[in-house]
């Protein structure tokens, strides 16, 4: 399957519409353990692995109650995005100090099936600058709005950016 088609047509295996986590490695473990169930990921370990290391390099929260780890790797097989919401938040030393309540998770392989990361990347990072998209990532609540999400507002800005 074309990784372009699995970033556009979220699945609902990765949406948590209420995570509980205690901690950033329960979250991403959980993540990541999800896109292993579906194929995506060859190995959970490695892949929190890879998150945690990258979070220590620094924050992937940005601010404004939401966060996006981000990866590229050997052992993800498709571009995706996942997608938790954590009613009790979640401490992610984010900028303003808010702790995190949405996390979007995009992970993508190396070589030309990751070509859409930093598209996508580039996408929910301008969109958190501006209030009106980030109301739109705040906003979601059901899959339906994931889907809704990435495929009204994200998929154009992607596409946007590829067409440059």
């Amino acid at each position: 399957m074309k990784s372009s088609h699995l970033v556009f047509s979220p699945s609902p295996s990765l949406f948590f519409p209420a995570l509980a986590a205690a901690s950033r490695e329960e979250l991403l473990t959980t993540l990541a353990g999800a896109l292993t169930e579906q194929g995506i990921a060859s190995h959970r370990d490695a892949l929190v692995k890879i998150l945690l290391e990258r979070e220590a390099v620094g924050t992937t929260a940005l601010g404004f109650g939401i966060a996006i780890p981000h990866v590229r790797s050997m052992v993800v097989e498709s571009t995706v995005v996942a997608f938790a919401r954590l009613p009790d938040g979640l401490g992610f030393a984010a900028p303003d100090g808010e702790p995190v309540h949405v996390v979007f998770l995009i992970a993508a392989p190396y070589g030309v099936t990751g070509a859409l990361y930093l598209p996508l990347l580039d996408a929910f990072a301008a969109a958190i600058r501006k209030k009106s998209s980030r109301r739109r990532l705040l906003a979601v609540e059901s899959f339906d709005d994931f889907a809704n999400l990435m495929t009204q507002f994200v998929r154009p800005k992607v596409l946007e950016t590829l067409a440059r």
